[in-house]
């Protein structure tokens, strides 16, 4: 819907104003697709909370380079699209059961490689910046005793990371439960 201002009356008509504001308010709603920001090279002068603003990243970089920001209620620019540092980059939960492996669940994973016995490569849909991430990985059985292994890991790169599993007795060994998380490089 486009508004057009009707025949303003001769008198003042409080429901004349009240309709045409509701029309134009109409029409904002019901008309947007999508919003341009565009780029900008300076700050604003008087920035308030959710001010939104695309910048360059060269004359004007509030932080991460060109992109988008809000201003929060701290007085500091925020990047929108940027995943926090403390959010996992990659992780996953797979089963491993006669030489067969499969991912129960997961993201930033294409597949789980089986080496040999108790020896896993994950490998990351989107390679990481670097292989300087911290991790967690676990494995363990569920009844029977309930048996869990600290894994060890070696070979940690940007695309995998490789990792084996052991039982109580230093016996390399297939898990049925084995769950790895990844923080740090995005």
């Amino acid at each position: 819907m486009t508004w057009k201002p009707r025949v303003v009356p001769e008198s003042y008509n409080a429901k004349y104003f009240e309709d045409e504001f509701a029309a134009l308010q109409k029409s904002f709603v019901d008309n947007i697709v999508s919003v341009e920001l565009r780029k900008s090279d300076t700050a604003p002068l008087r920035p308030r909370q959710g001010t939104t603003i695309y910048a360059d990243g060269v004359n004007f970089n509030p932080g991460n380079g060109e992109g988008v920001y809000v201003y929060n209620s701290l007085g500091q620019w925020v990047p929108l699209g940027v995943p926090h540092p403390g959010v996992a980059k990659s992780w996953v939960m797979f089963t491993a059961s006669g030489g067969t492996v499969s991912i129960l669940s997961g993201l930033n994973v294409s597949s789980v490689q089986r080496h040999t016995t108790g020896d896993f490569s994950v490998l990351f849909t989107t390679a990481l910046s670097s292989s300087n991430y911290a991790f967690s990985a676990n494995a363990g059985d569920i009844g029977a005793g309930g048996r869990a292994s600290p894994a060890n890991v070696s070979y940690p790169t940007a695309t995998s990371f490789r990792f084996s599993t052991f039982n109580s007795t230093s016996s390399a060994i297939d898990f049925s439960r084995n769950s790895v998380i990844i923080f740090g490089a995005s």
